[in-house]
């Protein structure tokens, strides 16, 4: 309960100065968001847990203290959640995604009102009038940030200008606000009992912590397709030999090894058996600590073409989670019959496995792709897309027509946070220049 006291200028009580500053910086820092590093993640979680650190320090001096922490530590959970969910391919759901904002304005609004209503409290009973409730009036600014957000998107650069001056005039209104009821309560004679965290309490905090980095941990496990599940048997396969032999010689006039043809299964050799000619293209890029080499080969069946671009981490990458190869031409945009396979050689026993393909299509600009994932384990990853074409639905008159453009996208961290598909990544490339999780390499081919 709150004792009458008086106010008087001679009084130095530095609690309540304190206390403000601890709940001033914990909500100033929950307002950034920099998209750089996370930084729109950790840093509201953290301004979030400062400002329920203070919240707990005066929660048992009224009512009204202990329903801000209350709403504080709903607050943070909330947070916590919303962390979660924005590692998985829910992140873009726009349902989940409003009721994420209308949950965080909800509980920002019910925080100041409360937090209001306790210093109103404070003041009546300090004798200080009159108390001008600046931190329930604050909810108008807080609520045009929230709007201002949405400017952006519709203004551009106006809207960027507008949302930046409104988080500075928030952060200036809460740091003076704040800095003025800490500096007037410092005055009054005001005895306060603060609750410290017990062992208990400090004990159940850290359980909770390693509970939710657990959770946490099985996120970044599924939201990343199990990219750390181990090899299956089912994936062995045989090399069919006897075809092989019978076109040996064959092959080896046009170029393609063994090994290479070797990953190719009786349908694309049927191809190079029919092929009347075969045009050939290789060059090599080093990324990803590793090196790539695509080789890409046209073959013309008179009234239709086959094109196969094989690819073969000659040196494999230090990040092996998922990779895509798109192929981009006029040609291509008539691809038909796309196929692809995935393929990995185990040292141990010298056997070669079947990489997953986990999509397989044209993607939204119209061109074949292939997404694999590639094993942590295992030398000599490679495998090939191939499509077919006809020559007369291209543009024959187009300077264009002979250039190939394949790349190749891959995942480097799986710190995906947001959760973005490499698929996504990949149809909206440009749009995702700060990206950190995925790259990409580009191969130019043109065909004499």
């Amino acid at each position: 309960m709150l004792v009458q006291n008086k106010y008087s200028d001679n009084k130095d009580n530095p609690i309540f100065k304190e206390l403000l500053s601890i709940l001033g910086n914990g909500f100033v820092l929950s307002l950034f968001t920099i998209n750089f590093l996370c930084f729109e993640y950790v840093l509201p979680i953290l301004g979030s847990f400062i400002m329920l650190y203070g919240c707990h320090l005066i929660k048992d001096h009224s009512i009204h203290f202990k329903r801000t922490y209350q709403v504080a530590t709903a607050r943070s959970i909330v947070m916590l959640l919303n962390f979660l969910l924005d590692w998985t391919e829910y992140h873009n759901n726009i349902i989940l995604t409003y009721m994420q904002i209308a949950t965080s304005v909800v509980l920002i609004l019910l925080l100041f009102f409360n937090l209001n209503r306790a210093f109103k409290d404070v003041y009546h009973c300090a004798g200080i009038t009159p108390y001008n409730n600046r931190l329930a009036q604050y909810t108008i600014l807080y609520l045009c940030s929230v709007i201002s957000t949405y400017l952006t998107i519709h203004l551009g650069i106006l809207g960027a200008m507008l949302s930046l001056f409104i988080l500075i005039l928030n952060i200036v209104f809460l740091m003076l606000t704040f800095y003025q009821i800490g500096n007037t309560l410092s005055k009054v004679d005001i005895d306060v009992t603060l609750s410290h965290y017990s062992f208990a309490e400090t004990r159940k905090i850290i359980s909770y912590l390693g509970i939710y980095g657990a959770l946490l941990c099985l996120t970044v496990f599924f939201s990343n397709k199990a990219i750390f599940l181990p090899f299956s048997s089912s994936n062995k396969f045989n090399v069919e030999q006897s075809s092989l032999a019978d076109t040996e010689s064959h092959l080896l006039d046009y170029g393609i090894s063994k090994e290479i043809a070797a990953d190719l299964p009786s349908s694309e050799i049927e191809y190079l058996v029919k092929a009347t000619s075969l045009t050939t293209k290789k060059s090599v890029q080093h990324a990803n600590k590793g090196s790539l080499e695509i080789t890409l080969y046209d073959i013309d069946c008179t009234d239709y073409h086959r094109v196969i671009v094989y690819y073969n981490w000659l040196t494999p990458p230090s990040n092996r989670l998922y990779q895509i190869i798109e192929c981009k031409s006029i040609n291509s945009l008539n691809a038909e019959n796309i196929t692809s396979k995935g393929y990995v050689t185990i040292s141990e026993d010298n056997a070669n496995l079947e990489t997953p393909n986990i999509n397989l299509g044209l993607n939204k600009s119209s061109y074949p792709y292939t997404e694999h994932k590639l094993f942590n384990e295992g030398d000599n990853l490679r495998g090939y897309l191939a499509f077919s074409y006809r020559p007369e639905k291209s543009d024959k008159n187009s300077n264009t027509v002979n250039k190939y453009v394949v790349n190749c996208y891959y995942q480097v961290s799986v710190f995906n946070l947001p959760y973005l598909d490499i698929v996504d990544y990949m149809d909206n490339y440009k749009n995702h220049t700060n990206n950190f999780v995925f790259d990409r390499l580009s191969f130019t081919y043109i065909l004499d």
